[in-house]
């Protein structure tokens, strides 16, 4: 049926844009169903600002469940399946008893994973409000959308370790509204909320108090994505923005290898990959949208080959054994990037997962793996010579 090219992966991709194609008319009705509410789902979403007043939420945004960010239904949400799992026992569950879900943790080292639109899709099953909090956020923003909220309601809290590590009262004050659904204000009021879930979500759970840890009695796992679930992302991305003639399955592939292992960045390259094709007036080549990116196929970035590229040349150290090694401290590299500690720790944590640099108590090292790489990259003209 296909030729000596074409492998299990590329057969599953073209798969998926056969039944993407054939479901297109069903997903069209079924999208413009839950628009007129047969499947709708409230949602607020609320981004705090210095200028608000400290009390009071300002209006918000209604929002429904055909956005591109969250899938219409758990088998539209492609991956993850031993979390999805987890959390349909809670939910069927809940859902038996008439009671209310535990409080759940989503915690993953990475942006972009699918902790949003795992809440939302809980919402949507078991038919109540949902109020997402996106920070920076008080202590008074969290109390005000929680009163909002009814009996078996969520709340949605995104990056909770801001919260949490928002000085000491933070911490207390978000023990209490996990344990007993009661706020002790900073001004002495109590707030007795009803009966309802929080769903915090965090990229860093080791800056939670571990007593806050302890108060969410569902932690599920995300594991990470398979390059064949990167690919059908991708294609599922294509095909919610209309953009899927622009997207074939060597691209779904190449998009799949680059985006770091994360579904919103695959949204981004998908995007970019249309408007690239638009301008050029044919459809853009895998290095064609690498190249505008600035992405390698691996998905290392720009900043990414700055931080490898530097360290191997202006961090050299000699050994007690003669060697050498290429070994820095967290300050000189933010200094060198000029970056912020957040910064840098984002930058890292993809380059310690795929073996580029190790942490070390002496400070950030490169592996043999990274060594290579920076002098691939250096020997390209690429990294740190052109920091600007």
């Amino acid at each position: 049926m296909f030729d000596d090219d074409f492998g299990p992966l590329e057969a599953g991709t073209a798969y998926a844009l056969f039944r993407h194609g054939q479901d297109r008319q069903t997903n069209d009705l079924l999208n413009g169903l839950r628009r007129d509410g047969e499947t709708h789902v409230d949602v607020d979403v609320h981004i705090h600002s210095d200028e608000e007043d400290q009390r009071g939420i300002q209006p918000v945004n209604a929002l429904d469940f055909t956005t591109t960010t969250t899938p219409a239904d758990w088998e539209a949400f492609i991956g993850q399946e031993p979390l999805k799992r987890q959390i349909m026992v809670y939910l069927k569950s809940a859902q038996a008893r008439g009671d209310r879900l535990p409080h759940i943790l989503l915690a993953s080292g990475y942006p972009g994973v699918g902790k949003t639109a795992i809440a939302r899709l809980i919402a949507q099953t078991m038919g109540v409000k949902i109020i997402e909090l996106v920070p920076p956020f008080n202590v008074y923003t969290l109390v005000d959308a929680a009163t909002q909220l009814g009996d078996g309601d969520i709340l949605f809290i995104d990056e909770i370790h801001g919260l949490a590590n928002h000085g000491k009262r933070g911490a207390e004050i978000l023990l209490k509204v996990l344990e007993d659904g009661v706020a002790y204000m900073p001004d002495g009021e109590v707030v007795v909320f009803n009966n309802i879930t929080v769903i915090g979500a965090t990229t860093d759970r080791d800056k939670l108090p571990e007593p806050v840890v302890d108060r969410f009695k569902v932690k599920p796992y995300f594991g990470a994505y398979t390059l064949g679930q990167l690919s059908s992302i991708a294609v599922t991305f294509a095909f919610k923005h209309q953009c899927d003639d622009r997207v074939d399955d060597d691209l779904a592939v190449s998009i799949g290898e680059a985006c770091r292992g994360t579904p919103r960045i695959i949204e981004e390259m998908v995007l970019a990959a249309r408007d690239l094709s638009f301008t050029l007036g044919r459809d853009c080549t895998a290095e064609e949208l690498l190249e505008f990116l600035e992405v390698e196929a691996d998905g290392l970035t720009r900043v990414h080959i700055h931080y490898l590229t530097a360290m191997r040349q202006y961090f050299a150290r000699e050994t007690k054994d003669g060697g050498i090694e290429y070994i820095v401290g967290e300050a000189a590299i933010q200094q060198i990037l000029r970056e912020t500690k957040q910064g840098i720790g984002r930058i890292e944590r993809f380059l310690v997962e795929r073996g580029l640099v190790d942490r070390t108590p002496r400070g950030r090292r490169l592996t043999a793996r990274g060594i290579e790489r920076a002098e691939e990259f250096i020997s390209q003209n690429k990294g740190a010579a052109d920091i600007a």
